[in-house]
Formats: structure tokens, C-alpha cells, sequence
């Protein structure tokens, strides 16, 4: 549809040479149209987004709770098997050396889902720290606005004050010349 094919079949007219033109730009929308669309529906919006991460960090937590089993496990069987044998047979003993490697294998995983959990919780932080940020600026700005209004009200009510003189004096000014 976004292409006019091998060059075999082509328009002579310039007509037909318009409508291809035409139906080539058109194809083009449709296929742009469906990847935005696609791309749309497969985005999360800000929920499931919030979701998904709430998820993720549960999964995380569960993984961590397993190899922490499994590392608690493969040390007691590496205690169980150094009691039972002796020093030569240890060093000598494939299981031994399995152990340690499965061991070492699980607390590399362990500390990698610790990281991705700290990582979590640092990107927590960031945004929490920027709400504080915001906060304080929206607090700093309303009491900027509360002292701005007392001083409204402080100049207001001098502005009264020197109205009612103003009417004081016009009134007198209007008895004087009523009298004369």
C-alpha cells in the first residue's frame, strides 16, 4: 500500500500518476496511524504504571525471600558437610566446591535484587524529595500572599480613617458656608 511495487506495472497518465501519489500518502497515514495507535495501547497510564511498579518491587521481595532461603540452606549444608568430614575429603569433594559455587552464585543474585530494590526506593525518594521541594515553594508563595493581605488591610483601614476625616472636614466646610 506505501509502495508502488517493481517498477513492472506503473501509470502512464498523469492522472493515475496523481491517484498513486495520492494512495501512497495515504497508505503512509494508515501505517503511521496504526503504530501510534499500537504504541498508545500498549503504554501504561500513570495507574498502571503505579501498579506495575508496585508489582515489580513485590516480585523483587519474593525473589529475595527465596534466595535468601537458599543461601541459608546451601550454608547449612556446607556446616553439615564440613562437620562430617574431614579437612582432606573437603578439599577434595566436588559437592564441597558446587556448594561454594552455588553459594557465591546466590549471593551475587541476592545483592542484585537488593540494588534493584534500592534502586526502587531511591527513585521513591527523588520524587518524594521534589513534592517536598514544591511544598515548600507553594507555602513560601501563600505566606508571601497572607503578608501581602495584612499589609492591604493595614493600608485599607488608614485609607478609612483618612476618609472619615476627609468627610469630617467637608461636613464642617459645609456648615461654614451654610452659616454665612
Amino acid at each position: 500500500m506505501t509502495t508502488v511495487g517493481y517498477g513492472d506495472f506503473f501509470p502512464e497518465s498523469h492522472f493515475g500518476r496523481l491517484i498513486i501519489v495520492f494512495s501512497v500518502f495515504i497508505g503512509t497515514l494508515i501505517i503511521s496511524l496504526t503504530v501510534v495507535n499500537l504504541n498508545y495501547m500498549s503504554s501504561f497510564n500513570e495507574e498502571e504504571q503505579r501498579a506495575f511498579k508496585i508489582l515489580e518491587h513485590l516480585n523483587y521481595r519474593n525473589e529475595l525471600n527465596h534466595l535468601s532461603q537458599r543461601v541459608i540452606n546451601t550454608h547449612f549444608q556446607l556446616y553439615m558437610m564440613k562437620k562430617s568430614m574431614c579437612k582432606k575429603e573437603i578439599i577434595s569433594s566436588n559437592l564441597y566446591s558446587r556448594l561454594k559455587y552455588i553459594l557465591n552464585q546466590l549471593s551475587k543474585k541476592r545483592l542484585d535484587i537488593i540494588r534493584k530494590l534500592q534502586d526502587n526506593f531511591a527513585s521513591d525518594v527523588d520524587k518524594f524529595q521534589e513534592l517536598e521541594t514544591n511544598l515548600s515553594q507553594n507555602l513560601r508563595d501563600l505566606r508571601f500572599n497572607l503578608s501581602s493581605m495584612g499589609q492591604i488591610k493595614a493600608k485599607l483601614k488608614k485609607q478609612k480613617i483618612y476618609q472619615d476625616r476627609l468627610l469630617e472636614n467637608i461636613e464642617t466646610s459645609l456648615k461654614i458656608t451654610r452659616d454665612q
